[in-house]
């Protein structure tokens, strides 16, 4: 019977996170699982969720993916629940016991603060008690104590004292066996499937722990907790950053536990959701250095200690990408980086968030500029300590990724309003009578499961690749192919046309710099804006490169170097390819520098629906491409394809105009043709039509007679279309244009 994943990320309505996971088999509910249940005033939420939104009638396992309040504290609140017996069962999982301090054995009150006090816990060691807000984790474990039929997994697990450092300064693997008797050690849990996993620990007489998976069904797998991540090769690595020096001095042992017990962000238990190939992480409030990995501080020449990139997308290719996360700690920038998104590849990734994260600025800026294409820190970001990123033109730098908040940080504007930028959607929609929640529902089907999860933008590029090169007599490997495929899905239009022709990828990064220093700042000021006003105005060259130069104390055009303001000024006023690169060299820009941009600069500004400032941003990407180590025809192709994406013309139009400016700047026509047809593929995100007239424009554009553009092209059109392209759906509410709520459906092929 087939197979159906359900992964629902819930609406709190306050800051916190709750995800519920069902698996199905034919419609009938097999499995259901709660990680995290928020504080403890969104219990209610949750369980109306499950009983009457889902209609579970049980809940099998319960994953607290580390003790924050906002995590952990509903899930006390739930087994209390009166009148029902929809936790009476269920197997838990959590990071085990905690470090013995009052940080969690206390009890919240709102009593004036008395002096500490003391008392003994009932295993004879004492505690101290601040009257101060706590972690709620005494209420939870008494909660479980009231339900006889629960099995608390890990109650045993040695999240107390969780590293022991040797006199190398690195961590002991395994964790010595005679540090905590009676206790299992700090990683038992990482590499476990826990939906179907028994709850055994194989201590006191209980069963050993054991998961049976049915067929084809989805399952979960714990690979990071307590700090420690599972690695390929199916051994841990314990990975902090945290220094155990005090100068040149290493701390005192109980110094060293103190920081490294009571980091608990860092020792979130992450979790890997796979149904056939179909990939899915969420980790709680993880951070940064256990996703990407760090090195050790504390010793000399220590070797990277891998993340969790590493684990789940080993191979770093499409091939094993992770096609929906949630971002850790509600998108705060100290999770869910650069790197760590570019390796993991989602076609979608959900963030957690409400008004009260308005607090906490979640999402981050960071996070966001992340998501929406931009480097962690724009060029030409707000200059304060968040960084926003600038507004088109240029278009980000890098290839967006669609992501999806459960709420607004500030619902009750007009309209309501949240932290989300230019790849976002917010479910939910606070302005209507009663409100529309915003919760989002991921679902996947056993088919979907099973295709291939590279996505309809790989299949295109690869397609157009193959193709073109096929038809023009150019011999590459799979392995090339896949490469220009894979860096275009990842990182879009100029670095899949870097690829193609030869040039490293540094060369389309410059030139992406280098435009993004020409375009506008977040008050909308931009070098290539001011020399079009002049230009416009009636100014000459000489007037517009005046202009240029001047914008910001000539502090912008200085990145670009000598003789970029000139160029600048010749190519916005129609000069031709000699005259371009006459300006800038006369004014000390380097003769391939120039001469890239005068190719580039004089094709864009003599396209058909390409303007002046087009050509202007050509220019800035051609001397930036040259300074990332491409050839003058290399960087023509490079940034004519960069000034398509910002004029935002059609698929043969992109095709058209960087295939001849490579040809002009002296590229071979067969190279320029398949830098056009890749340059059309991935900026039109491999759609099969626009893939068959970016090849049919590039190849004809090139020169090659009918009836070879015509058939390539068609070729490619087939090989770009994949019958059935959804990888699962979202479905979730949220407001329309005019206040109305809209359902939307959202099929997810990228």
């Amino acid at each position: 019977m087939p197979w159906e994943l359900e992964i629902h990320h819930i609406d709190l309505q306050r800051s916190g996170d709750s995800t519920i996971v069902v698996a199905r088999n034919n419609g009938n509910i097999q499995k259901t699982v709660l990680i995290d249940g928020g504080k403890a005033g969104s219990a209610d939420i949750i369980h109306n969720y499950l009983t009457t939104t889902i209609g579970v009638d049980r809940v099998d396992v319960i994953i607290v993916t580390h003790y924050d309040e906002d995590h952990f504290a509903g899930i006390h609140t739930l087994l209390n629940e009166q009148g029902t017996n929809l936790y009476d069962n269920s197997i838990i999982y959590d990071l085990g016991e905690p470090p013995n301090d009052d940080k969690y054995f206390r009890r919240k009150t709102r009593t004036k603060r008395r002096k500490p006090r003391t008392k003994i816990r009932a295993d004879g060691t004492p505690v101290t008690y601040h009257n101060q807000p706590d972690t709620d984790y005494t209420k939870y474990i008494d909660a479980i104590a009231t339900k006889p039929n629960i099995i608390r997994a890990t109650q045993s697990v040695n999240s107390l004292d969780i590293v022991r450092y040797d006199v190398n300064n690195l961590a002991t693997i395994p964790y010595p066996p005679d540090a905590y008797l009676n206790h299992l050690v700090p990683y038992w849990l990482v590499g476990k499937e826990l939906m179907w996993g028994n709850g055994g620990d194989g201590l006191n007489g209980r069963p050993a722990f054991n998961s049976v998976v049915p067929a084809n069904a989805p399952t979960i797998t714990c690979i990071a907790a307590n700090k420690y991540v599972l690695q390929n090769d199916g051994g841990f690595r314990y990975v902090s950053e945290l220094s155990i020096f005090d100068g040149p001095t290493r701390m005192s042992d109980a110094t060293i536990a103190d920081q490294e017990n009571n980091d608990d962000n860092a020792k979130s238990i992450g979790l890997l959701i796979q149904f056939n190939n179909f990939k899915y992480y969420v980790a709680g409030d993880l951070t940064q250095f256990q996703e990407d990995g760090c090195r050790n501080h504390n010793a000399v020449e220590t070797p990277l200690q891998p993340g969790v990139r590493d684990r789940v997308n080993n191979a770093n290719n499409m091939a094993g990408r992770v096609l929906a996360m949630k971002t850790s700690h509600h998108g705060a920038q100290t999770s869910s980086s650069r790197i760590f998104i570019n390796q993991l590849r989602p076609s979608a990734a959900i963030l957690s968030t409400s008004e009260p994260n308005r607090r906490y600025s979640h999402p981050a800026a960071r996070t966001v500029n992340i998501l929406d294409g931009y480097p962690e820190i724009p060029i030409l970001s707000t200059n304060d300590v968040y960084h926003e990123h600038p507004p088109t033109p240029p278009p980000p730098p890098q290839r967006p990724i669609r992501y999806y908040l459960t709420g607004y940080q500030n619902p009750n504007n007009n309209p309501p309003t949240g932290y989300g930028g230019d790849a976002s959607e917010t479910a939910g929609n606070p302005s209507v009578a009663p409100p529309a929640p915003g919760h989002i529902k991921l679902t996947i089907t056993e088919n979907q499961s099973l295709r291939p999860p590279q996505g309809q933008i790989y299949r295109g590029i690869k397609a157009a690749t193959q193709h073109t090169a096929q038809a023009v007599g150019i011999a590459l490997t799979l392995q090339q192919i896949d490469t220009i495929a894979d860096k275009g899905t990842v990182y879009g239009t100029a670095v899949a046309v870097a690829i193609a022709v030869g040039a490293l990828q540094d060369a389309a990064t410059r030139a992406l710099d280098y435009t993004a220093w020409v375009g506008l700042d977040t008050n909308n000021v931009g070098i290539i804006a001011t020399a079009l006003q002049t230009r416009n105005g009636g100014g000459n060259a000489n007037a517009v490169s005046t202009a240029a130069a001047q914008v910001d104390g000539g502090h912008r055009i200085g990145f670009l170097g000598n003789g970029a303001a000139e160029a600048i000024g010749a190519a916005m006023t129609g000069s031709n390819a000699n005259a371009i690169s006459q300006a800038a060299t006369l004014a000390g820009a380097t003769p391939n520098a120039a001469n890239a941009a005068g190719h580039a600069a004089a094709t864009v500004y003599n396209t058909t629906n390409m303007n002046p400032d087009d050509a202007g941003y050509a220019v800035a990407a051609a001397m930036g491409a040259v300074a990332g180590g491409a050839t003058v025809a290399q960087g023509s192709a490079i940034a004519a394809a960069i000034a398509a994406t910002v004029a935002v013309v059609d698929a043969a139009t992109t095709a058209r105009v960087t295939t001849k400016a490579a040809i002009a700047a002296g590229m071979a026509n067969n190279l320029a043709a398949l830098a056009g047809a890749v340059a059309a593929a991935s900026y039109y995100e491999g759609v099969p039509h626009e893939v068959f007239k970016g090849v049919l424009a590039a190849l004809q554009a090139a020169n090659f007679p009918d009836p070879l553009p015509t058939n390539q092209a068609n070729a490619a059109e087939i090989s770009a279309t994949i019958p059935a392209n959804d990888l699962f759906n979202l479905q979730f509410q949220c407001r329309g244009d005019m206040g109305q709520t809209k359902n939307y459906n959202i099929a997810h092929c990228y």
